[in-house]
Parts: C-alpha cells; sequence; structure tokens
C-alpha cells in the first residue's frame, strides 16, 4: 500500500548497505553475530544480523530480550528454541521457517542439526538486549526429548 507521505514528514535520509562480508563477532564460543543494521548505521529502533550458531555451544542460558521484539528467519540447520511455563513447550526451527519472540518472553534455544545454524535476526530496539536467568533452566526430560541430554 502506498500512502503520500507530505514532504515535511518525509526526508533524503542516505541509505547505508552493510557488506554480506561483514566481519563475525564471537558474542559466545561457538556462536557468531554479523551485525548489518545497529545504531552505529543509524537506526533508531531496529537491530539486524545474520548469526551462525554451531552445535557445540549447547543449550543456550535462559534469557528473555527485554522490551525489544525479535523474528527470526532460518537459513539453515535446525534448532530448538524452549519456552512456556517451566520452559516445557517447544518449537523446532529450521531452513525456510520464520519465528517471533514476543518482548519479555523467557526461552532458550539450542542446534538440533550436526551442520550449524545460520538464521537473520531483527529486533526493535538499535541494540541487542539479553538478560540471563540463571536459575532458570530448561527441564532435563524436554532436552533428553529433544536428543539434547543424556539419561
Amino acid at each position: 500500500m502506498v500512502t503520500h507521505v507530505s514532504t515535511e514528514t518525509a526526508n533524503y535520509s542516505p541509505l547505508r548497505l552493510a557488506s554480506k562480508d561483514l566481519p563475525g563477532i564471537e558474542v559466545l564460543p561457538g556462536m557468531s553475530w554479523f551485525v548489518g543494521a545497529d545504531r552505529r548505521a543509524g537506526a533508531q529502533h531496529l537491530w539486524m544480523s545474520r548469526i551462525v550458531i554451531h552445535r557445540q555451544i549447547g543449550v543456550s542460558p535462559v534469557h528473555h530480550h527485554a522490551e525489544s521484539e525479535a523474528a527470526i528467519y532460518a537459513l539453515r540447520g535446525r534448532s530448538a528454541y524452549f519456552f512456556g511455563p517451566e520452559l516445557r513447550e517447544r518449537i523446532d526451527l529450521e531452513e525456510g521457517d520464520f519465528l517471533f519472540i514476543p518482548a519479555w518472553a523467557i526461552h532458550a534455544e539450542a542446534v538440533l542439526s550436526a551442520d550449524p545454524v545460520e538464521i537473520i535476526m531483527a529486533r526493535s530496539t538499535s541494540s541487542p538486549k539479553s538478560v540471563n536467568l540463571p536459575d532458570l533452566t530448561v527441564p532435563n526430560e524436554i532436552l533428553q526429548a529433544a536428543g539434547l541430554a543424556t539419561a
């Protein structure tokens, strides 16, 4: 839908291209971010990155993204997201899937595939926010059902 916007609101701000060859930032051993849009690019309400996650990372710490909503598009690999009361619910994400994570949603994730997972993630804040909740863990029986824990 095209809406007419007055020239009082619209402007000729410069567009910014982030190279597909961005250097990676290793945020955890086995997880690299290739940030394409954030406050450094002039974004005020958006953070976007290609993220590569290796199976060696195991299950992420249980966390939430504060007031930041997140949207994920899976490029390759297969991962599991644990959420809900006591982290007993699970969604598996694979190539071509989209996932929405609401602000403040408590969750954890893990790589299920032998190969790394590659995703595009966008968040509704210009910097990534993550608040770890060290007192919470994904129950072992839920991890076992996903093939992530030993009996």
